[in-house]
């Protein structure tokens, strides 16, 4: 996965490839990582440190994550989100994605019980239907966050563990992966470890591969069904509340309270929400907020990127493609 940070990826534009000379070999961590990887992993110590030798230092992908977190964070502008995800464009786009891969979408649905157009949208989203996958070295990437000091770096250390475990199931050499500044790859954009736990060879050619749009497919379907997605479940409703800007209880998609709490505070949804919980969800406009309750199928999509815009605009935009009003 991308973890698909919208504005991430703006600022990103502009920064510079440039590498740092760091031996990564001399490194103490780097030592202690080579140890322990070889010992539960069977892999060859040696091997691994020759791998290391040629790994270069990207400080501007440590720099993103040593933003502060309030200012980092996406959440902060729903609208610019929207304006530039879920447009007339992009929901053509999609539709003729589904067109043009539409057997492999229905098998997908069928077996995973996934609507074929929340993955469209996933695809969509992620890599622009294949045509941007990142052109980062995964494994320079993933060492720079693994070994310096960053909010996320025992995120980022487990998953240049994956990585190497990938590559020795794939008989395929580390620094030779290409993906996004945070070690996604392919045209869903998956981490190492998703590809580990998720990946699938959905077009049984012996082989999963997250640059072929079948297995894509089938890999997206494929974690929504492993994490719980209930076809044809509510996934969110926009609610009513008192004022223009929500300034109450915590919002996001990991702030859960129950409907009759909610109703107390004057927090009542639009319509029928057929759970007994929800996420609190504040969409932040120009000049007021939007408040919506995030059923279980919205946890969901949130475990592909943990924002809540990002959930949010696969959801709006799947409902789009199916023709759907909100």
């Amino acid at each position: 996965m991308r973890v698909m940070k919208a504005f991430i990826l703006l600022i990103f534009i502009t920064i510079s490839l440039d590498a740092k000379e760091v031996n990564f070999v001399k490194l103490k961590e780097v030592g202690e990582f080579v140890k322990e990887l070889s010992l539960s992993e069977n892999l060859d110590k040696d091997e691994l440190l020759k791998v290391f030798e040629d790994t270069k230092f990207l400080p501007k992908v440590l720099e993103i994550y040593n933003i502060p977190f309030n200012r980092y964070k996406t959440d902060a502008s729903w609208k610019r989100y929207e304006s530039k995800i879920i447009t007339s464009k992009r929901v053509k786009q999609t539709h003729k994605f589904i067109s043009k891969h539409l057997e492999v979408l229905k098998k997908a649905e069928d077996l995973y019980q996934v609507p074929k157009e929340y993955i469209a949208t996933f695809i969509g989203i992620e890599s622009h239907f294949g045509s941007n996958t990142g052109k980062f070295s995964v494994l320079n990437s993933l060492s720079s966050l693994a070994f310096f000091k960053n909010r996320k770096q025992k995120f980022f250390k487990n998953e240049l563990r994956e990585l190497f475990i990938l590559a020795s199931k794939k008989k395929i050499k580390p620094n030779s992966l290409k993906g996004s500044f945070a070690g996604a790859m392919g045209c869903v954009q998956q981490l190492p470890s998703v590809h580990n736990r998720y990946g699938v060879d959905f077009d049984n050619d012996g082989k999963k591969d997250m640059w072929d749009m079948d297995d894509c497919i089938g890999t997206i379907a494929n974690f929504l069904h492993q994490n719980g997605w209930e076809n044809g479940k509510t996934v969110a409703v926009k609610a009513r509340y008192v004022g223009k800007r929500y300034r109450g209880f915590k919002t996001g998609y990991n702030q859960i309270y129950t409907i009759e709490f909610l109703k107390k505070q004057n927090i009542t949804p639009i319509k029928k929400f057929p759970q007994t919980q929800a996420s609190l969800l504040q969409l932040r406009g120009v000049s007021e907020d939007e408040i919506w309750l995030g059923a279980k199928n919205f946890q969901i999509l949130t475990k592909y990127n943990n924002s809540t815009n990002y959930g949010m605009a696969i959801y709006q935009l799947s409902q789009r493609v199916m023709g759907l009003t909100l």
